[in-house]
């Protein structure tokens, strides 16, 4: 069986380099956010009725709902249109950022999580 691998190095210019580095920039923030959004709401009830401290009450309202990718995808869309910094970025690139949060949290909370084989 014969087989064939090509190899590509690529040599971006500086102003390229300046490009993907804003892009790491914008996929690192939007990443953040979504973090930050859904652990206010998880830490927003995870304290006991009885004995809930000033900082984790009232962080998102009772009746919010849980932060998930569709939900967050369409808040990104809405933001990108105010957001310059935004709108230089692919929006697909975007959406695979919340996408890669979304499988971290889905893997989190499946059984097998941290268990080694």
């Amino acid at each position: 069986m014969f087989s064939l691998k090509l190899q590509f190095k690529l040599k971006p210019t500086v102003a390229k380099i300046a490009v993907f580095e804003d892009w790491l920039e914008q996929c690192l923030k939007v990443y953040n956010s979504a973090l930050k959004e859904r652990k206010d709401w998880y830490n927003s009830r995870k304290c006991q009725i009885n004995s809930c401290s000033k900082s984790s009450e009232d962080i998102i309202p009772a009746d919010g709902p849980l932060p998930t990718y569709s939900s967050q995808c369409k808040a990104l869309t809405t933001y990108r249109k105010t957001s310059p910094a935004l709108v230089r970025v692919n929006a697909a690139l975007l959406q695979q950022t919340r996408l890669r949060l979304e499988k971290s949290f889905v893997t989190m909370w499946q059984p097998s999580h941290g268990l080694v084989d």
